[in-house]
């Protein structure tokens, strides 16, 4: 992993020279820093409130940037819109916002995103490599665990450096730091709870980012691959597909409240026919007759968590969901232990893709055995964003013979 600097977004910033800030030392540990250079003939002081005060003039190569209040960020001007913006049934209003990005090869914490019935916290990773119009994936956090947890154990950020797309952390802040995918609220499209926090997340880097709304895609481990079937099931008009680490189906949570655990789900007691689960995400959106994501499924044969039952459980929604035979297009062993079967579509672009991990416990995805890799392949976004660069390059090249020539 690459040695990434953590920095804060907050609501309210005072600008001043050599602001120190917090930044993440290579073992993890917090040591103190400068942040870039702040000139000002004036302190200028941005509040919650969406005011600001200031009696001078000030320019910054800072980065920090907010929504819903007014911000400053990264070397560029700030533009007031005053306006409302719905995402999704949700409302977020904007004022004051600098829409520039933050210094690349930062994990950068955003408040004040917009909607946030989950309480949950905001963590936003551009790399240098970032490109115009860049994918968007949302990476989900397992129970105990944060944002910037997985922003270190994962390789999803290590893969936006190689391949330009921008990544969102989201972070838990309730006790237990799971995600809630029980309640009526979280199980329904434009509910309510994490997944509204979720989407305002979505929207914000789509706002201010220029990240492509056809474009976006969700992979989570554990809880957060619970997250990331309940966000396909809610919002199969955002997500283009998902990557599911350790999960169970969409509803298989369902109980009365936010932070419940279902033992007979975990268990692996609960089956269903394919039927009676697709309905079960077939209702969390009703009316919606669109496209549906892509998912591909993972889970260890030893799995003392979330036992490995639900992983064929899985398999059975999502093709009944997606409307593909449960007999697998291609079977192989890509890695010695893995095996992958595949469902609709084609070999090399099937709609659902199920990894079963020979004795693989509570571990996914495994450090050194590149499952983000592939993770990323299924998305698609390797090759997206090499056939970007080529035509990028191509343009280039045309461009200076062009010159050359005239």
């Amino acid at each position: 992993m690459h040695s990434r600097r953590l920095i804060a977004a907050g609501a309210t910033l005072t600008l001043v020279a050599a602001t120190a800030v917090l930044v993440e030392g290579p073992l993890g540990s917090l040591a103190q820093a400068e942040s870039p250079t702040t000139s000002t003939s004036s302190t200028t002081t941005t509040t919650a409130s969406g005011t600001t005060s200031t009696s001078g003039t000030t320019s910054t190569s800072g980065t920090t940037s907010t929504s819903g209040t007014t911000s400053t960020a990264t070397s560029g001007t700030t533009t007031t819109s005053g306006t409302t913006t719905t995402t999704s049934g949700t409302t977020a209003t904007t004022s004051s916002v600098t829409t520039l990005p933050p210094p690349t090869g930062t994990l950068v914490q955003v408040t004040n995103f917009g909607s946030n019935p989950g309480d949950d916290n905001m963590y936003l990773y551009v790399p240098p490599t970032v490109r115009a119009h860049a994918p968007l994936l949302v990476a989900l956090h397992q129970c105990t665990q944060s944002g910037p947890n997985f922003f270190k154990g994962t390789e999803f950020a290590s893969l936006a450096d190689e391949y330009g797309f921008i990544v969102v952390y989201p972070s838990v802040t309730r006790s237990g730091f799971c995600w809630d995918v029980s309640s009526s609220q979280a199980l329904t499209h434009n509910g309510g709870s994490d997944p509204v926090s979720i989407m305002s997340m979505v929207r914000y880097t789509e706002r201010h980012y220029g990240a492509d709304p056809g474009q976006v895609y969700v992979t989570g481990a554990s809880s957060g691959a619970m997250m990331t079937n309940v966000l396909l099931g809610d919002y199969p008009n955002v997500f283009r597909a998902g990557a599911v680490f350790m999960g169970v189906p969409f509803g298989c949570f369902a109980g009365p409240g936010v932070d419940v655990w279902n033992a007979p789900c975990a268990e692996g007691q609960v089956s269903m026919t394919p039927e009676q689960w697709g309905d079960l995400v077939r209702s969390a959106f009703l009316g919606y007759r669109g496209p549906r994501p892509r998912v591909q499924l993972w889970h260890g044969t030893a799995d003392p968590i979330l036992n490995y039952e639900n992983f064929g459980e899985e398999i059975k929604q999502w093709t009944n969901v997606l409307g593909v035979s449960q007999t697998p297009v291609s079977t192989d062993n890509p890695e010695p232990g893995w095996t992958v079967t595949r469902y609709g579509g084609t070999p090399d672009r099937p709609e659902v893709e199920a990894y079963s991990i020979a004795g693989a416990g509570h571990v996914l995805p495994e450090a050194g055995m590149n499952m983000e890799v592939y993770a990323i392949d299924f998305f698609g976004l390797n090759r997206l964003c090499h056939q970007v660069r080529h035509q990028v390059r191509h343009q280039v090249s045309h461009q200076v013979s062009h010159q050359v020539k005239n």
